[in-house]
């Protein structure tokens, strides 16, 4: 879910994966009136001034409404986030993120080599030249695999595991 606690819709962020036999195929094949059923989100992320965002793809949602929220008290300015995916068209609310974060927005991605401006990933070299001050929280949010390399990544540059905050 994406939206703020105060607002009266549900939003989500769901990527479509047509050729997958899974979740996602039955979500595209809903139609408007279709009821569906949901249990509680797994864990949840406390919003933090001047936090680091790693989000793997639709690792972003729970971010969504942090950000929102800090955005309209105040207190996004010292913030950063890193939005991997594959290719630029996996990418996705991109105005919205530079509208909010300006240029602490920083696209990665990670499979394209025809963008050369955002492609590469994320390593110690990459998250250490951007974050500056190791001290600040840091949320990490995606995939499994995601997940772990970022905590990896995290903790071999100096970044304290207490100060982390994952999606797991």
């Amino acid at each position: 879910m994406t939206n703020l606690p105060d607002e009266s819709y549900l939003e989500f962020v769901i990527r479509i994966y047509p050729d997958h036999n899974g979740k996602t195929k039955a979500i595209s094949k809903l139609s408007a009136g279709d009821e569906i059923e949901f249990t509680e989100p797994f864990g949840t992320f406390q919003e933090k001034e001047g936090a680091i965002f790693l989000a793997g793809g639709t690792g972003i949602t729970p971010f969504l409404a942090i950000m929102r929220k800090m955005y309209e008290v105040g207190k996004l300015e010292n913030s950063l986030l890193f939005f991997s995916n594959k290719t630029r068209k996996d990418l996705f609310l991109e105005k919205e993120l530079r509208a909010m974060l300006g240029d602490r927005y920083q696209n990665v991605i990670t499979e394209d080599k025809e963008d050369p401006e955002y492609y590469g990933e994320i390593d110690g070299d990459y998250l250490k030249n951007r974050i500056g001050d190791l001290s600040k929280p840091l949320f990490i949010c995606g995939p499994p695999p995601f997940d772990k390399a970022m905590q990896e990544i995290a903790e071999s540059i100096g970044i304290e595991t207490n100060n982390m905050n994952l999606s797991s």
